[in-house]
């Protein structure tokens, strides 16, 4: 064993700091790529283009990471974990950057395509990363951990790059989250220790993780709610503004959602010790019902803003359910099952993305959440039927 992990394994301190370290990467590559949805009216304006177009922001990175996810991980599965995963921490933060730079639309798309290089490696190893770190009875938490980091991007991005976005503007909103990018760099690199890959990746390992009932219900109705979220999700802003929802009020709803979502990774935890077959399930028709009342309820904004508000924490739950689900399933191919999870995730980030745009460019913002609830509420029903066992 490498002397810097003997070290590390004596000093709980920095073995809990180095977890930290890699919770930090992920909040910040989540945050980055959602940060578009808040900011998406503001940049389609300053870039000349529609707000369907514009939303390949987020279609892009997701696209791209279901792609090479797979492909990274066996590519870079020999590699030192701390060198590849700080590597992929600092393309998040050049990406930034570069979409905080870019004069017009394709060059911003060109910066969203290297993060969504980096979404494909960091989701694959950051969670198998943090359990490497300490002992092994502390390994669900350090995974918790940097999964939390995970739910808390995807629920703060968004009101986060608002406020930011209202208060310096959307190009300054992303030089800010690129800065965090470099600071997470720095700490990894310093703090993480040399880590020689555990687990050989390849295509047979790949296919094994499939033949898993669970896994394949997982990402089945993985698939589903994310289509179905992000249908509806990457127009919120338009939603709201439609609405007379804007500004500060906007801004304050948001971060309400927030807020909610750091409730649902607290109760996303609780709720996957007892079950996660109904902890899943139950976070997915919280986001599908959700959707739907905050859309019927036009006339009762206090009622629709409550379902807002209840949608941040179901979705602030929902990547702590789905990474513990598939690490319950496969626990001995926890960076197979990883890299095939964000496959399917980013994929459904991306096809959701596209579809609602396709859908507020020609029918509307509404008929685009009214396809994302039933797509959500096919989901929790795929996750509730109980897989059959091998």
């Amino acid at each position: 064993m490498p002397n810097s992990v003997i070290a590390l394994a004596e000093a709980p301190a920095s073995r809990w700091t180095a977890v930290c370290t890699i919770a930090l990467g992920t909040f910040v590559m989540v945050t980055s790529e959602f940060l578009p949805v808040g900011l998406l009216g503001s940049i389609a304006r300053d870039l000349g283009a529609s707000e369907g177009r514009t939303g390949l922001l987020l279609s892009v990175p997701g696209l791209v990471a279901a792609i090479s996810a797979p492909a990274f991980a066996i590519c870079a599965s020999r590699l030192d974990r701390r060198m590849v995963l700080s590597g992929l921490t600092l393309s998040i933060a050049l990406s930034d950057l570069a979409v905080a730079h870019s004069p017009y639309l394709w060059m911003a798309l060109a910066g969203r395509v290297l993060l969504g290089l980096a979404l494909g490696g960091v989701w694959t190893f950051a969670a198998a990363i943090g359990r490497r770190l300490v002992r092994q009875h502390d390994g669900d938490r350090a995974a918790a951990i940097i999964v939390a980091g995970i739910s808390i991007g995807t629920v703060l991005g968004v009101p986060l790059g608002t406020l930011a976005g209202n208060l310096v503007g959307w190009r300054a909103a992303f030089d800010c989250v690129g800065l965090l990018a470099l600071i997470a760099f720095a700490a990894q690199a310093a703090i993480i220790p040399p880590l020689e890959a555990s687990e050989r990746l390849d295509v047979k390992a790949m296919a094994a993780v499939l033949h898993v009932p669970a896994i394949r219900t997982g990402f089945l109705a993985t698939a589903f709610v994310v289509a179905g979220h992000f249908s509806a999700y990457a127009y919120l802003g338009p939603f709201l503004t439609a609405r007379g929802i804007s500004g500060p009020a906007m801004a304050w709803l948001l971060a309400g959602y927030g807020l909610a979502g750091l409730v649902g990774v607290w109760l996303g935890t609780w709720a996957s010790s007892a079950s996660p077959r109904w902890a899943l399930s139950g976070v997915i028709l919280v986001i599908g019902l959700a959707i739907a009342i905050a859309l019927l309820a036009r006339l009762h904004p206090v009622l629709s803003g409550a379902a807002i508000l209840a949608w941040g924490a179901a979705f602030g739950a929902l990547p702590l359910c789905l990474q513990l689900w598939t690490l319950r399933a496969a626990p001995q191919s926890f960076e197979a099952s990883s890299a095939l999870t964000n496959t399917v995730f980013q994929s459904s980030v991306a096809l959701g993305a596209l579809i609602g745009g396709l859908i507020v460019d020609h029918a509307g913002v509404g008929r685009a959440w009214m396809i994302g609830s039933t797509l959500a509420l096919t989901g929790a029903l795929v996750a509730s039927c109980k897989p059959q066992r091998r």
